[in-house]
């Protein structure tokens, strides 16, 4: 075997053997060759930690590569578990990989959709009920099909990226719109079983770890708003001043819970919930001696709910393009969005009308 000294703390040899038996099916595993590279890049992966797994096997007699993400526990950062825990991070991004995908992508099929959400299926996942042992997600490490970062990323999105960004995002909210819609015994029982993925933790766990949590970071999201505005005032204007006198009013952070809650008779889908630059990746071709983004692929999806995909819409916008790019092509993105949402929900037999373009408005 030719790979590190010793083992991976939790991804011993044992558990590699493991984990091919059982994504295989096989009864007979020999591990011949491992290589193991964590990957660690602040601001990243805040929900565990991605491992690239590079394993070379004879599973029941016959020679076989396999090229893997793993995704693990923050290692780390320990102290993060509990709250991951209190909000079901670990459990909704395995039921995501393992239960849900496979319902979409057999949706596709049996409305014999011409359209593909680019995300693909995990081979293998376990959850822990031990906290110190956490959870391992097996996925397709996307970096085998092409997949990277956003060239430039600190600089944001150009109209290319933001393009495609949004058409995987309008696939995924018409998909996870048609997939409840579709449930049998309807939305209601297709909430119920699926109550870990529809369910925003944050908002309907009242513990005292998920209350001070969520207090901690509006606190600092505050801070940062307050002080983008004072950066960006002219002489005369008190943006700052203006955010304040609301904040005083009505706490600014009731308006998230308000957007981020689904209500009866709007359009509703399961969103991503986490839509920022950071959380999708890219496949790149050359065209006309430049590499220009051809496909995206939305990951780290942990904290889903079910919303109005407005919330995830307007998340991505003004985290991840610049007030230039909006300025000059908010609309041409909205419409974009809004058009392959209509084309994906007409596929998926769903009326394309249901979600009109002003609500997509923000």
């Amino acid at each position: 075997m030719t790979d590190a000294k010793e083992d991976h703390p939790i991804l011993t040899k044992a558990k590699l053997v493991h984990i091919i038996k059982e994504s295989e099916g096989a009864k007979e595993v020999e591990l011949l060759e491992s290589n193991i590279q964590a990957l660690s890049s602040l601001g990243k992966n805040y929900s565990g930690d991605i491992i690239f797994c590079k394993l070379k096997a004879k599973v029941d007699g016959k020679n076989k590569d396999f090229d893997w993400a793993i995704k693990l526990p923050p290692i780390a950062a320990k102290e993060r578990m509990p709250m991951h825990r209190e909000c079901n991070v670990e459990k909704k991004e395995i039921i995501f990989y393992r239960e849900l995908l496979p319902a979409l992508e057999k949706l596709v099929e049996e409305k014999k959709a011409n359209f593909r959400f680019s995300s693909w299926t995990s081979p293998y996942a376990e959850f822990n009920e031990d906290i110190s042992k956490g959870s391992i997600l097996v996925m397709k490490n996307l970096k085998t099909l092409g997949f990277r970062d956003a060239i430039d990323i600190k600089r944001g999105l150009d109209i290319y990226h933001a393009k495609l960004a949004l058409e995987e995002l309008a696939k995924f909210h018409a998909l996870g719109h048609a997939y409840l819609n579709n449930y049998p015994g309807g939305v209601k029982e297709g909430l119920k079983k699926n109550e870990i993925l529809t369910t925003d933790y944050s908002f309907v766990n009242q513990s005292e770890l998920v209350k001070s949590a969520v207090d901690t970071v509006n606190e600092t999201l505050f801070s940062g708003f307050a002080h983008l505005l004072d950066v960006v005032q002219e002489p005369g204007q008190d943006f700052v001043g203006a955010l304040n006198r609301m904040h005083e009013k009505k706490n600014v952070f009731s308006f998230r819970k308000e957007l981020y809650t689904a209500k009866e008779g709007e359009f509703n889908a399961i969103c991503h919930g986490d839509t920022h630059l950071n959380n999708i990746m890219f496949r790149y071709e050359e065209k006309d001696g430049q590499l220009r983004p051809v496909q995206a692929s939305w990951v780290d999806i942990s904290i889903t709910r079910y919303a109005n995909p407005c919330g995830d819409l307007s998340y991505f916008l003004y985290t991840s393009t610049t007030p230039q790019l909006r300025r000059t092509h908010l609309n041409h993105l909205l419409e974009h969005y809004h058009s392959t949402l209509a084309r994906c929900l007409g596929q998926l037999g769903k009326d394309p009308a249901s979600y009109p373009f002003r609500y997509a408005i923000i």
